[in-house]
């Protein structure tokens, strides 16, 4: 019924992956990981380190705050994915719509840290100011150092209102030092 390069296991993902990793010379093995459970934050780590360079890691949660968590766990544990796409599932699984999902300091704080930095003579430290009255944190990852003030924000991208079944995030996993 399914090919044979792809398994299906249910049970903890962690777990599944901790008991693999030996099995496989304690190297990514998979290319695409596809959580679909409520607390997919818990388990982000562990099917990251199971993840090869390029590979996709896709998320799929009933609430948007449940995204949230998942993208906070990725920032905080610094791990190498990039975000690429957030989407609401239209009813039945069909339509949907974009969401922009990204780490943003208020105006008023990021220019304090900037005033800061030019006092210290920090050019490192431009950043694009956004609409709103935010500023860009360095794309949804919220890749970078400095997380003072950073919040989330999470809205639909323009379009029609939809009614209906979640919303998917998709990583793809970035090359580390250690794979170059």
């Amino acid at each position: 019924m399914y090919l044979r390069n792809i398994n299906f296991d249910t049970g903890n993902v962690s777990e599944w992956i901790e008991r693999q990793m030996p099995m496989r010379g304690l190297k990514p093995f998979l290319s695409h990981v596809l959580l679909d459970l409520p607390s997919s934050h818990t388990h982000v780590e562990k099917a990251v380190s199971a993840l090869r360079v390029d590979g996709k890691l896709l998320v799929f949660n009933p609430s948007i705050t449940q995204i949230n968590s998942t993208i906070e766990r990725i920032k905080s544990t610094k791990l190498q994915l990039q975000l690429e796409k957030v989407v609401e599932v239209g009813l039945g699984m069909t339509g949907g719509r974009m969401w922009d999902v990204r780490f943003v300091r208020p105006r008023a704080l990021a220019k304090e840290i900037r005033e800061r930095a030019t006092a210290v003579k920090d050019p490192d430290n431009e950043q694009a100011i956004g609409d709103g009255g935010w500023m860009d944190a360095g794309g949804a990852d919220g890749s970078g150092d400095d997380d003072e003030g950073l919040e989330i924000i999470c809205r639909p991208k323009v379009g029609d209102k939809i009614r209906g079944g979640g919303f998917i995030a998709l990583w793809s996993k970035n090359k580390t030092r250690n794979d170059l």
